[in-house]
């Protein structure tokens, strides 16, 4: 039974090739095709004649009668796969334009300037104290200084004529040309009355003698009954102390020197008193002497003190 059906099929599908025509113009007119293979087939076939695929109403019905090509589905029905859309793929490595500018990019105003400076200068004169300068301005804002000159006075008389300072390092100098500009020359020496007057009890002054060039501080007082003359060298800081009858000469050390400081003397002329009697008597007045002197020097603003003219500690 088995033999009879086989041979039963092989001559249908004999029968159905030589119907179809290999494909010609009759399947070019096919009302049918095959759900399978999509070739055309007899409208009234059980089997395709191509591909061997039954054909019946069920299996028809679950299949579109549109032909498929090469078993590809159409694209309304068949989405792309794994093919993101415009909307969900991000931009890769784009940088939005409101972001982060990219690093090293120079920008418009990072192109080399052209501009050319244009120096306009300014001359700041040297002061006594302060050095001078030229400064230089470009309208763009750039500006430095050159031409640098040295401070310095102008002295004279060792007095600076545009400020009016004392060159210090030359005092005695100073306060030499002092008395010889204000003082009264008489008997070949200048002299100048700080107290009192030409004989007078009590005076003190200046005095600038033309012969041996020393220039002294003194004090004239005899009021005691006894005349004392107390005068201090200035340059070599030598004292000579007159008192009645009796006289002492010596030296001071003007660095070290100061009202609580002991007094020496070199030598001595005295009869009535003895020189040790003498010395307490000295001291006193050497002391005043300096003591109004000092106050002279900053009272008139001589520019000076006793420190510079050596007593540093006075």
């Amino acid at each position: 039974m088995k033999r009879i059906l086989a041979v039963f099929l092989a001559i249908v599908m004999m029968f159905s090739l030589v119907a179809c025509g290999g494909g010609g113009e009759d399947e070019a007119k096919a009302e049918k095709y095959c759900w399978n293979c999509g070739e055309g087939i007899t409208k009234n076939a059980t089997f395709c004649e191509h591909c061997g695929t039954e054909i019946n109403a069920t299996s028809e019905e679950n299949h579109s009668d549109t032909p498929s090509s090469n078993n590809t589905s159409s694209p309304a029905s068949k989405p792309a796969e794994n093919t993101p859309t415009a909307s969900s793929k991000p931009a890769t490595n784009t940088p939005a334009t409101s972001g982060k500018p990219a690093t090293n990019t120079p920008t418009v105003t990072s192109k080399p300037s052209t501009h050319t400076h244009s120096y306009s200068k300014k001359v700041t004169a040297a002061t006594c104290t302060a050095q001078g300068y030229t400064t230089y301005t470009c309208s763009c804002g750039d500006t430095y200084k050159d031409n640098y000159t040295k401070s310095s006075h102008s002295y004279t008389q060792y007095k600076c004529t545009k400020c009016g300072a004392v060159d210090k390092s030359h005092a005695y100098e100073y306060l030499i040309e002092w008395v010889k500009t204000n003082g009264t020359y008489k008997n070949g020496q200048y002299e100048y009355i700080f107290q009192g007057r030409n004989n007078a009890a009590d005076r003190y002054g200046l005095t600038y003698t033309l012969d041996n060039e020393y220039l002294s501080v003194w004090k004239f007082d005899a009021t005691s009954g006894y005349s004392s003359y107390t005068a201090i060298y200035l340059d070599i800081y030598y004292y000579g102390f007159s008192f009645a009858d009796d006289t002492i000469y010596g030296y001071i050390k003007a660095g070290s020197y100061n009202p609580n400081a002991s007094l020496t003397y070199k030598s001595s002329d005295c009869s009535v008193l003895s020189p040790e009697q003498l010395l307490p008597t000295a001291k006193s007045a050497i002391d005043l002497t300096l003591t109004l002197f000092k106050n002279f020097l900053t009272n008139n603003k001589l520019g000076i003190t006793l420190a510079d003219l050596g007593f540093e500690a006075f």
